[in-house]
């Protein structure tokens, strides 16, 4: 069936959508690597990093991680399958006008590699996504994807730069499955503590992955460019997995119930069909609505377009 024409009138709503979360337990906040830095405040919350003279070591990699305690250990399973890092990014020094994105934040799973978003520093407008194949937070592993207006000038109250504070989500949910290869999509968005109308957000599909078990939250950096005095601290971090239907077909978390594509999503608009998504039918409401799957949050619902 084609709807090839639509009535004049179309009614925008948002419906709430109930969901459940899992919130995963962060080990507290330690530092890896070689360079001379001092870690403070640290608990599984957060913890300020600040960044020494490095000339006895020579080196430049440092990272502040959290490990995901081993009753929290949730992997990825189902099409769907979505793990949230949420946290506050505050007290940043930044020295250097950076282009080249060198303050990462990622996902490390265990030793068998990791998926990463990093930005630049200071005035440098860039963001990437990349990954390596071993875990190891400051590989330079693979960039995948460079996306040069993240900060432009009229997003700089979201660079990592001198007295910005921002709130920081990273999602990973994993969207497709082929075997053991796993394609994931990280999401990044940031809102500007200071003046909350400055926001962005970027996304990027890992395809062919070979692992599904989160271990470590990291951030790190590994580059000259982080001197002596600059700085950061994270604070408010938390870690949230939101599981897929236990039962497959679904669409956006209801089970598909029959071959005709009925849907019960219960509570929430109760009956529909769902054979023509993203244009579904509303048995209630006697009506067709236009949701888009991939906007729908489990935790606060989604846009629907309403004919009228």
């Amino acid at each position: 069936m084609k709807i090839r024409s639509l009535t004049p009138l179309i009614l925008g709503l948002f419906v709430p959508l109930v969901g459940s979360a899992q919130f995963l337990d962060l080990d507290t906040f330690q530092q890896t690597g070689a360079r001379e830095v001092a870690l403070s405040g640290a608990s599984s919350s957060g913890a300020s990093l600040e960044y020494l003279d490095n000339s006895v070591s020579g080196r430049d990699d440092t990272a502040m991680v959290a490990t995901i305690s081993s009753g929290s250990l949730t992997p990825f399973t189902r099409v769907g399958d979505k793990m949230t890092y949420s946290f506050h990014l505050s007290e940043i020094t930044a020295t250097e006008n950076l282009f080249t994105p060198l303050y990462r934040v990622g996902f490390r799973f265990g030793d068998s590699g990791s998926l990463r978003y990093a930005t630049s520093t200071g005035t440098g407008p860039r963001i990437e996504f990349g990954s390596n194949a071993d875990g190891n937070p400051f590989a330079s592993g693979t960039v995948h994807i460079t996306y040069e207006d993240w900060t432009t000038f009229d997003y700089s109250a979201i660079r990592f730069n001198d007295g910005n504070e921002m709130d920081v989500t990273v999602s990973l949910e994993l969207v497709a499955v082929d075997g053991d290869l796993f394609d994931y999509e990280m999401s990044v968005t940031y809102v500007s503590t200071i003046n909350p109308s400055v926001t962005n957000s970027k996304s990027y599909v890992f395809t062919g992955v070979e692992v599904n078990q989160v271990t470590q939250i990291f951030h790190s950096t590994n580059s000259a460019g982080m001197v002596e005095g600059d700085a950061y601290r994270v604070s408010s971090a938390s870690l949230e997995f939101i599981a897929a239907s236990e039962q497959l077909p679904w669409w956006t978390g209801f089970d598909i119930v029959d071959d005709a594509g009925n849907v019960d999503t219960g509570s929430w608009m109760g009956w529909m069909n769902i054979t023509n998504a993203p244009w579904i039918y509303n048995y209630k409401a006697n009506s067709w609505m236009y949701i888009n799957e991939s906007g729908v949050d489990p935790e606060n619902g989604a846009w629907t377009y309403v004919i009228k």
